[in-house]
């Protein structure tokens, strides 16, 4: 954990001199992948700094990939799409419950022929809603439980889940063989970051600030629950 990683371009690698380095930012809707515009303030550059006819006409070939028939849409994925990056990108959705990263604070960003999603704002994970004060279920599939989310984004990512769903179950298992989705796996790193930041700045924390989630969760909360959503994400990745 760390309290300095911020949206700089120095944190994604990214030379806004370089016009393969784009980087979309999601703006303040939830982004429609079909009709992604600048007017309505539904996405933003943040790199290059000069966006040339070029650079938009990058962007413009996602949308048009995202709205493909599904057959197209298998063809083109690996041709436009970092297929490594999508596949685990889906599994931390889902294991983590990340409703609020499917349309909105998403990275989509290149370094040279293919697009990446980066994730931003995990403050709706592992059940806790964004506002603080609501535990989702287990047993929810996030892209179909965020009301305001376009329907053009739901389908989007309903056709991700049928064009890799083998290579989704195959490295889901191989996270869950290899420890790394897991109950043990969170517990450390929640364990690290109590001990990397020490009780005093928790107390200081808990002074300054009043936290809606303070009498609802915990650290035996989230390890219960994601005992409990792994079981549901078994159902659902492995198939």
């Amino acid at each position: 954990g760390s309290f300095n990683s911020g949206k700089k371009r120095d944190n994604y690698n990214l030379d806004d001199k370089n016009a393969n380095h784009i980087q979309v930012e999601t703006g303040t809707t939830q982004m429609d992948f079909y009709n992604m515009t600048l007017e309505n303030g539904n996405y933003a550059y943040r790199s290059p700094k000069t966006i040339t006819a070029a650079v938009e006409q990058k962007v413009t070939d996602f949308k048009t990939f995202a709205a493909m028939p599904q057959a197209q849409f298998n063809t083109r994925l690996p041709e436009l799409m970092d297929v490594t990056n999508l596949v685990d990108y889906f599994i931390l959705i889902q294991i983590m419950y990340l409703p609020d990263n499917l349309g909105n604070n998403i990275m989509l960003t290149r370094w040279s022929d293919k697009f990446l999603f980066m994730p931003y704002d995990l403050d709706n994970s592992f059940g806790l809603d964004w506002s603080g004060s609501v535990i989702h279920p287990t047993n929810l599939n996030p892209i179909d439980n965020k009301p305001d989310l376009p329907a053009n984004t739901v389908q989007f990512w309903h056709k991700i889940k049928i064009a890799l769903s083998t290579q989704i179950a195959a490295r889901y298992q191989q996270l869950k063989t290899d420890g790394i989705v897991s109950e043990d796996a969170v517990y450390t790193i929640l364990k690290e970051m109590e001990i990397k930041f020490g009780q005093s700045n928790y107390k200081r924390e808990f002074a300054r600030w009043t936290l809606p989630s303070a009498g609802i969760t915990s650290l035996q909360q989230i390890l219960t629950w994601y005992k409990q959503r792994l079981v549901w994400c078994d159902s659902y990745l492995l198939n």
